[in-house]
């Protein structure tokens, strides 16, 4: 009588011993393999985590300032003048070779003395880095020169050449508004491009022509008592080009009657002697409002050349380092389109973000906390920066 059957025969049995031991080990790999998957993205999510807190803090710095330990001390680097004097920033606790980031100030008399950018310099230093904000003379004039974005380069590889302050001989460069732009025009200079490890602009601008003729057609928005940050970049630029376009005998009134305007005081009242064409510069810089076409022809004319060497169109060709682009939305001095115009001649030269943002007016951050996902797309942004400039 024949006993075997299909469940111990050794060979008419496909679910045998060897068939089990096989299925078993293909389920330990599948297993294993989904354990790991499990791992290495609770790893990942915890490291995501941890650079959202982190970005999260250094924008609540940003905001609010805070006590932490920071040292800051002067710092001067060589350039074509001499010395480029600034202040250098850096943890405390910390020494030797840390990240290192230059950090440029807007057009603001201010300067490095800013508020506000006080609070950034300290923000990012409590976050390990060594930061250098020289003191750009002619941008805390409100002067808008070539001269400062030599400057700008003077102090990216100044502080790049100083192995005892910036890690590795490596910086990132980072500029506010109109500085901004003067960062990306240094990044493509040979004494640095290789150097740097990104750029962020903040509110920049890419054709400054452009924007100066934004200024000087702007319609009147601000209410009344309230200050007509629409008109600041008008009197930046008549402010600037005085000496063209006026009689001598003329400047200085209107310079200081301008200096006023900008403080957010009232003008003087003209005086009888001023000329024709010193009365017409009174009445555009005291009217809110648009100035009439002559006016911002005779005012475009007067100051081309500064405006085309100073603009970004063509000129960004030998950036080699990762580019950030961070501007406020509704942004009344320079608009949001001046840097989606930078991205657009970048992008398919570097790695480039950007990121248009409800959290910012021009370069001030707002007093009212966000929600988490109204900040998300913020806080990705910083870890993105912290990431690039080895935070």
């Amino acid at each position: 009588m024949d006993v075997s059957c299909a469940w111990c025969s050794p060979h008419g049995n496909r679910y045998d011993s060897r068939t089990v031991n096989s299925s078993a080990k293909k389920r330990l790999v599948i297993w294993g393999f989904a354990a790991l998957a499990v791992v290495f993205g609770a790893l990942v999510l915890i490291r995501m985590g941890r650079r959202l807190a982190a970005a999260g803090t250094l924008l609540r710095r940003i905001a609010e300032g805070d006590d932490a330990a920071v040292r800051e001390e002067p710092f001067a680097v060589p350039d074509r003048d001499g010395s480029l004097a600034g202040r250098l920033y850096r943890p405390a606790a910390r020494s030797g070779p840390l990240p290192a980031i230059v950090v440029c100030p807007g057009a603001a008399e201010g300067g490095i003395d800013d508020e506000r950018f006080v609070r950034l310099a300290r923000a990012l230093a409590a976050s390990g880095a060594a930061v250098f904000a020289p003191d750009l003379v002619d941008l805390r004039q409100l002067r808008i020169t070539t001269s400062t974005v030599e400057h700008v380069v003077a102090a990216a590889a100044g502080l790049a050449d100083r192995r005892d302050v910036a890690a590795g001989g490596r910086v990132g460069l980072a500029g506010i508004s109109f500085a901004g732009s003067y960062a990306l025009l240094a990044a493509t200079d040979a004494r640095v491009r290789d150097r740097l490890s990104c750029v962020i602009a903040f509110g920049g601008y890419e054709d400054l022509e452009r924007v100066v003729r934004g200024w000087l057609t702007a319609p009147p928005k601000s209410m009344p008592g309230v200050y007509p940050v629409e008109s600041y970049g008008k009197w930046i630029v008549l402010s600037n080009n005085v000496d063209v376009l006026v009689p001598e005998g003329d400047r200085a009134f209107l310079r200081v009657a301008l200096g006023a305007l900008i403080d957010g005081h009232d003008a003087p009242v003209a005086p009888p002697e001023l000329s024709a064409d010193g009365r017409k510069i009174y009445d555009a810089a005291t009217t809110r409002g648009a100035m009439s076409p002559a006016a911002v022809d005779a005012v475009l004319a007067a100051c081309a050349g500064g405006l085309r060497d100073l603009s970004l169109a063509g000129k960004l060709g030998e950036l080699r380092c990762p580019v950030f682009l961070l501007h406020a939305r509704g942004d009344p001095l320079i608009p949001e389109s001046e840097s989606e115009m930078i991205r657009r001649e970048i992008d398919d030269r570097v790695p480039v973000r950007m990121l248009v943002t409800d959290l910012f007016e021009h370069v001030t951050i707002q007093a009212k906390p966000p929600g988490f996902f109204e900040a998300l797309p913020m806080l990705r942004f910083v870890a993105g920066v912290r990431d690039a400039c080895g935070l």
